[in-house]
């Protein structure tokens, strides 16, 4: 449903509508005389958010002009609450993380001799960011965080504040939230986890497998079973603080324009209830009002009558 066509639609009858009835006067007429001033004030408040009804510049286009004080409270709140760390680790301590991970033959051998030298299934080693990013690619891991986003979705917006899901809306889709993360994790992964250690238990099939693969000159780089949560869990614990960095020039990309237009059409239907809100309340109030006067004056012309 096209909200804003709806908000116009309404908008329109109550003008024609204290038009057309002016002469007449009556509840019928101050109904629609309030829903219009309702719904007139409620569209310069909605549209001032974004732009300059009637071209008056004095405090509108409140986004642009408090873009900045936006922006951080905007930033300090997905940071803080949408993904915290203690939010992020909860949701992803509850699923199946063990996935295939290709491991090009250097890394291997390193897995091997790490192994070897520590006597022991447990290898610390430096994640180079083509592993991340083929990870996050991984159609088995896509769809867990498709998932845990959904859900987490669910969970957060019943358990909280309205301006949960306005928030959540600003941010889009699931698709749109995955890509969000994604790309956070693969410009960390560049510029911080690759120069980490990060430790991995293997199981003696998984050592086994890179052994045989790396006597064979022919194979191709191996692909093996690791469960990233341990990885995971260290990767938010030590880098969730560049998250608010990266949100901050993520929304710093977009120009007062393309950030206006990309806010505006989240929360438009939103936006535009106000105003259908505001017709159909201010018609009420104005009808409910000239009622009580119509019966304060009757009542008040009998009184002094008689």
């Amino acid at each position: 449903m096209n909200t804003r066509l709806v908000a116009n639609g309404f908008l329109a009858v109550a003008t024609v509508g204290s038009v057309a009835t002016f002469n007449m006067g009556g509840i019928i007429h101050h109904g629609f005389l309030a829903a219009m001033i309702g719904g007139c004030a409620d569209w310069f408040a909605v549209t001032a958010l974004f732009h300059k009804p009637f071209g008056i510049s004095y405090r509108t286009e409140i986004l642009k002009r408090n873009r900045k004080r936006l922006m951080d409270s905007l930033v300090e709140y997905i940071s803080t609450d949408l993904l915290s760390a203690e939010n992020i680790i909860e949701d992803f301590s509850k699923l199946d993380l063990r996935i295939q991970i290709p491991v090009p033959k250097d890394i291997a051998k390193s897995v091997i001799e790490k192994s070897f030298e520590h006597a022991d299934r447990k290898v610390a080693l430096n994640i180079p960011p083509e592993i991340v990013d083929s990870t996050l690619k991984s159609e088995r891991v896509r769809k867990i965080l498709l998932e845990s986003i959904s859900r987490f979705r669910s969970d957060y917006i019943r358990n909280g504040p309205p301006l949960r899901k306005n928030i959540l809306d600003m941010l889009g889709s699931d698709e749109d939230v995955l890509k969000l993360i994604g790309d956070f994790l693969s410009k960390t992964a560049q510029e911080k986890i690759s120069s980490s250690k990060f430790e991995f238990t293997l199981a003696p099939e998984q050592l086994d497998l890179i052994k045989t693969k790396l006597l064979d000159e022919q194979a191709d780089d191996l692909k093996v079973d690791v469960d990233i949560k341990s990885m995971l869990k260290t990767i938010v614990e030590k880098y969730h603080g560049e998250l608010g960095r990266y949100l901050t020039n993520y929304l710093d990309s977009y120009s007062d324009e393309d950030l206006t237009t990309l806010i505006e059409g989240k929360v438009n239907d939103d936006l535009q209830m106000i105003r259908i809100n505001g017709a159909i309340v201010g018609g009420l109030a104005g009808a409910g009002l000239y009622l009580v006067s119509h019966f304060f004056e009757v009542g008040l012309t009998h009184f002094i009558s008689g």
